[in-house]
């Protein structure tokens, strides 16, 4: 529950929220508590780096930086 409430807090902040659900990429949208999208990267494979960031959420304040994140995530 804990998780959930710092996402929502990180809303208030960002229009979009990349992190992990089950494992795998995934992306928040509208300060709901489901991802929006789950992609099929397993977060394991990602550098330690980038595990800890979506561990506790990366933000994205526009569709051009929510973008450019995900062109490096799935490239």
């Amino acid at each position: 529950m804990e998780r959930i409430q710092h996402r929502l807090c990180i809303f208030l902040l960002a229009a979009f929220l990349l992190g992990s659900h089950k494992g795998y990429l995934a992306l928040w949208k509208e300060g709901r508590p489901e991802p929006f999208q789950i992609f099929p990267i397993p977060v394991d494979s990602l550098p330690e780096k980038d595990r800890q960031a979506l561990a506790i959420g990366i933000p994205a304040r526009s569709d051009l930086e929510l973008a450019g994140l995900l062109e490096d995530f799935l490239s």
